[in-house]
């Protein structure tokens, strides 16, 4: 791939991951509702976020 192509991506991967981090501890410290945690998706998006960075950045 080209090189910006590569920056492209990684930007992408980098901002979804800070931004479900920042969700994730806002849902945890700011919110210890259990009701909330029921269904606590920026944990499952940084998840996420966090393996497709490991998977594709060393691809590439």
């Amino acid at each position: 791939m080209d090189i910006n192509v590569k920056c492209v991506f990684v930007f992408i991967f980098f901002v979804i991951f800070v931004l479900s981090w920042h969700c994730y501890n806002y849902y945890t410290i700011w919110n210890p509702n259990p009701l909330v945690e029921k269904d606590n998706w920026p944990s499952r998006l940084f998840y996420i976020s966090f393996i497709l960075i490991a998977i594709i950045i060393p691809r590439i």
